[in-house]
């Protein structure tokens, strides 16, 4: 059960799909997120969450970060490494961040973001990209607060349904 986690003790643990509490934390974080007003998405079923996790345990670049906190699982980051063609270094993108609205506002999102500024500073990436919405000043915050900023030139995010 996730409730308080304030003073806890934190630890960072890399996703291993091969683990139920990795796969169960996983999802739950995964699903809280959708299900959130940020994330604004209808939540996988069954099926769709054991290919997701199938995928992401075979992609040669995903990483997913699990926040426990004495023993609960309470956010989580997937990511992707990927490579900056002028820096000629890799990058770390952060694609999903997720703190379980339960424990918001404790300092845990700083902390899970000063865990993947080390993760990323050790793969010798040159820097962390992210998308944040512009209707989550929480996020932008807390993003802010770690030193991360808009891009200048200011970039536009595009795509393509398929």
């Amino acid at each position: 059960m996730i409730g308080s986690a304030s003073g806890g003790r934190p630890a960072l643990e890399r996703c291993d799909f091969s683990q139920l509490p990795h796969r169960d934390a996983f999802c739950a974080l995964l699903k809280h997120y959708m299900e959130d007003p940020m994330g604004d998405y209808t939540p996988h079923t069954d099926a769709q969450e054991q290919q997701l996790m199938d995928d992401l345990a075979t992609h040669p670049t995903a990483a997913i970060y699990l926040l426990n906190v004495d023993g609960a699982y309470v956010g989580m980051a997937t990511t992707f490494m990927n490579y900056s063609t002028f820096k000629r270094q890799p990058y770390l993108y952060l694609h999903d961040v997720v703190i379980h609205q339960a424990v918001r506002g404790q300092g845990w999102g700083k902390y899970l973001m000063k865990q993947l500024i080390k993760v990323a500073k050790e793969a010798g990436c040159c820097k962390i990209s992210l998308e944040v919405r512009t209707d989550n000043p929480a996020a932008q915050a807390t993003y802010q607060k770690m030193g991360f900023a808009a891009c200048t030139p200011t970039m536009m995010y595009w795509e393509k349904g398929l």
